[in-house]
C-alpha cells in the first residue's frame, strides 16, 4: 500500500493485505474513529492518494491501528465520505 497516514513525515506508515483472505491491516491509513488530519505535519496528499488507491480492495474485515475492526461496508463508507470533505482543499480530487 502507497505511501501512509495523514501524520508525522519521518514515521512510517505500513498497511498488510492478505489477497487469500482479504484481510487488511490497515495500521494509521483507515481506522474506525476520529481522523487527525489538521496538524502542521499532516500529508493530507499523500493521506488521500492512499486513500483512493486501497479503495478498490475487495475486504470483508480491517483491522485499523485503533479501535474496533469493521467489515466492507464501513470501509467504503470511511472512505466516500472523507474524500467529498477534501475535494475543496486538494487539486488531486478537483479533475
Amino acid at each position: 500500500v502507497p505511501k501512509g497516514g495523514c501524520g508525522r513525515p519521518l514515521e512510517l506508515y505500513a498497511s498488510l493485505f492478505e489477497k487469500k483472505t482479504g484481510i487488511l491491516l490497515s495500521g494509521d491509513i483507515i481506522y474506525d474513529g476520529p481522523l487527525i488530519d489538521d496538524v502542521y505535519h499532516s500529508l493530507v496528499d499523500d493521506y488521500v492518494a492512499t486513500l483512493l488507491s486501497v479503495r478498490g480492495l475487495d475486504v470483508p474485515v480491517v483491522h485499523g491501528g485503533h479501535f474496533p475492526s469493521f467489515g466492507k461496508v464501513r470501509y467504503r463508507q470511511l472512505i466516500d465520505e472523507y474524500l467529498p470533505q477534501m475535494a475543496a482543499r486538494l487539486p488531486l480530487l478537483r479533475q
